[in-house]
């Protein structure tokens, strides 16, 4: 299973973006450069799921990191 997003980034910060079980047992993501997407512009990241994954509620994370300091957030879509 494939989960496409669409992101925003002012340039400002490296964003990493995560997709993981309810459990934390399984957990797929990966960043973006600081500069990238530019700002004003809306980049797609695709991230896989492993098998089994399909119809499972998972958490999706963003983190936003800015020179070393990292914060992050949590949301739970529902992923059929």
């Amino acid at each position: 299973m494939e989960l496409i997003l669409g992101i925003a980034n002012d340039g400002v910060a490296v964003l990493g973006i995560y997709a993981e079980s309810l459990d934390g047992k399984v957990k797929v993501g990966g960043n973006l450069d600081a500069e990238e997407p530019r700002a004003g512009q809306i980049r797609q990241a695709s991230l896989i799921l492993p098998k089994g994954m399909d119809g499972q509620q998972i958490v999706l994370r963003a983190e936003l990191e800015v020179k070393g300091v990292r914060a992050g957030s949590r949301r739970t879509p529902t992923v059929r």
